[in-house]
Order: structure tokens, then sequence, then C-alpha cells
């Protein structure tokens, strides 16, 4: 069994992925037949797989899995929501805070040295991924000014 701060931060991390899946379905909408669309629609995917990972290292120290993303779900999606009425470039930011703060929320778990092996690895996978989807955002937000504007939701 993990430690509770550890399980505290298994769960948090777990809901920050579900926070992020409801995120990234919001700037879909945005960017549907749009250069970006394949990658987001990529990342969407790999944040489904981080927390049906989650999920499962949660179940596996007996934790009943979290009921949606929470409050900052919500706050998130609302935020997007409004963003993608605004231009094209806030919603790519905002969801490069959003992967930023899922590095620092794997940060937070891979310092647990008590974590087992196996583990470790896991989330380790999932850290790589989220600082993969920040040099990918990083490089729509580059471009977005090179791309004529487009229709508001």
């Amino acid at each position: 069994m993990l430690i509770e701060e550890t399980m505290e931060n298994l769960r948090s991390q777990y809901r920050g992925e579900l926070a992020a899946i409801e995120t990234y379905e919001q700037a879909l909408k945005k960017y549907e037949n749009q250069p970006e669309e394949p990658a987001l629609q990529r990342m969407l995917v790999e944040h489904r797989d981080a927390a049906r990972r989650l999920g499962e290292a949660l179940l596996d120290n007996g934790e009943p899995l979290p009921r949606g993303s929470g409050v900052w779900g919500t706050v998130t999606t609302t935020v997007e929501k409004v963003a993608t009425m605004v231009n094209d470039k806030i919603p790519l930011e905002l969801l490069r805070r959003g992967e930023s703060m899922g590095v620092e929320g794997y940060d937070r778990l891979l310092a647990d040295d008590t974590l087992p092996d196996a583990l470790f690895v896991e989330l380790a996978a999932l850290r790589s991924r989220c600082r993969r989807h920040i040099s990918a955002l990083d490089v729509m937000i580059e471009r977005v000014p090179q791309i004529q504007s487009r229709p508001m939701l």
C-alpha cells in the first residue's frame, strides 16, 4: 500500500487527467478541421490512457476512483469555453498551462521514494508525455499568428 500523501497526490493527478480530457474535448470543437486537430486529438487519446492507467493504480491500492474532475475541471472547462470565443491562441495557451500543471503533479508523485519500481516507471512515462505535449503546444502557439483567423464558435 502507498502512503496516504501519495494516495492523495494520485487521486489529484487522476482528477487532473479527467480535467485534461474535458478541456481537450472542448478545444477540439474550436480546432475541428484545422491544422492543430490531429495533434490535439492524439493528446486527448493520451490523456484518456493516462486517466485509465492512474485509475488502475488507485484500484490496485484499494482506492475507489474519484468521481469527476472536481472543481478544477469545472473551472477549466468554463474558461476554455470562453477562451475559444476570443481568439485562436488563448485555448492553446490554456492547454499548455494545464500540461505544466500535469508535469508538476507527476513530479510530486515521483518524489516519493517509497513508490514501487513499476509505478515509478509508469508515472515517469506519463510525465514525459506531458512534456512532449508542452513542446507540441509551444509549436502550435508559435504558428497561430501565421494561420488566417478562424471563425469563432
